[in-house]
Order: structure tokens, then sequence, then C-alpha cells
């Protein structure tokens, strides 16, 4: 990358967006990271292509529209496009692929799992005044599944998040855990002496009886 120079101004780009509403806020800081964006993508292309590229230097001094000038007369301008995503981006990864043999993968898992298990505990207990125990268990567990699900597919379009598989996995495992607890009996009696889950009916048992002719 011998001759190569990139310069994106970051200082004068904050003081242009703290003036400038049009590129302020998010969408400011959209265009700002598809800048820098734009000029890696444009140094890799050149050296594949073992192309001799000068210095890229972009002010975005324009404040509007979705062209920004460079201000080196041998460099292209930088095209910024209508909605910012990141390339190469994965929806709904693998559980496979997303694995990772360090401490912060263990937390994330646990966390994921802690963070569903008052969700499931809620749903199952609410379920439970129309349904039986089991099937408010059931019922509760999928709906926290399916949740789980469409979350992780709006994060694909969330250019800070990651789309996959492992924390629908986890989250549905949390919920499980949750709606679960309403078999433990502390837990069950708890929640019918604070009147949220209905009174569980004492069992009749019924002795056979003989036909009589």
């Amino acid at each position: 990358l011998a001759g190569i120079g990139i310069a994106v101004q970051k200082t004068e780009w904050n003081s242009l967006v703290a003036n400038n509403d049009q590129w302020s806020g998010f969408l400011g800081k959209s265009f700002y990271a598809a800048g820098v964006y734009g000029c890696l993508n444009l140094v890799a292309s050149a050296f594949k292509q073992k192309r001799k590229v000068g210095m890229i230097r972009y002010v975005f001094e324009e404040g509007a529209g979705r062209e920004v000038r460079n201000e080196v007369a041998s460099g292209p301008n930088l095209q910024i496009p209508v909605t910012f995503s990141v390339p190469h981006k994965d929806m709904l990864q693998s559980a496979a692929k997303e694995f990772r043999a360090n401490s912060t993968y263990v937390t994330d898992l646990l966390t994921n799992i802690a963070g569903f298990v008052p969700l499931g505990l809620i749903g199952s207990a609410y379920l439970s005044w129309t349904r039986s125990r089991w099937k408010a268990i059931v019922f509760a567990t999928v709906a926290c599944g399916m949740l789980s699900f469409v979350i992780e597919v709006l994060q694909y379009y969330i250019p800070r998040r990651g789309s996959g598989m492992t924390d629908i996995i986890t989250n549905t495992l949390g919920a499980a855990l949750g709606a679960m607890l309403l078999q433990v009996g502390a837990v069950r009696r708890a929640l019918e002496h604070l009147k949220l889950i209905p009174r569980t009916c004492a069992r009749r048992s019924t002795l056979p009886t003989a036909w009589s002719r």
C-alpha cells in the first residue's frame, strides 16, 4: 500500500454537522461512516488491480446531497448511497458460524438466556388463566421464540447489530426455563398468593365402584 494515502478529516466533519441540519445527527454519522467505507473500498480495489492511487481527501463541505468532492484532483469523488448498510452481512447467521471459544461468547449466551426467563414466566402466568398449565408453558415458549426471531430479522437492517440463530436459540431456551418455573411448587404458591395465577384445584380421588345389577 506504499504511495497510497487517505485523509478523512473528522474534526472538520464534526464542525460541519454541528452547524448543518441536513447532515446532522444519525444521518450525518451514517454519511461519515459511508465515506470512510468508500475510502477503504477504493484502496482495496486499487491494491487488487495494482493501480496507483494518489491522495484521497474528503472534507464533506457540501453539507447536502449524495456526492462528496475529492479535494485532490487525481482522485474520484465519493458517491454516498441513499441508504447505508453493512456489506456482506448475513441474515440469521448459523450458530456454528457465530461460535467463539472465549469468555465473551459464554457471557453473551448466559445473558440472552437470563434475559428471556422473566418474559417466559410472565407469559406463562398470563396464559394460565385461560389455558391448562402445560399449554400455557408451551404457548409462552413458542411466543417468546417467535418474538426473538422477529427481533433478529429486524436487526439485520440495523448497521451496528448482528442477526444470528444463536440469540434465537438462547432466548427461546431462557423463555422455556422461565415458563417451567410455574412447575416449581414454591414459585407457583407465591404467584397464587399474589393472585397472579389461578389457584390449583385439589384433585379429587375417586374409588372405582362396581356396577350393581
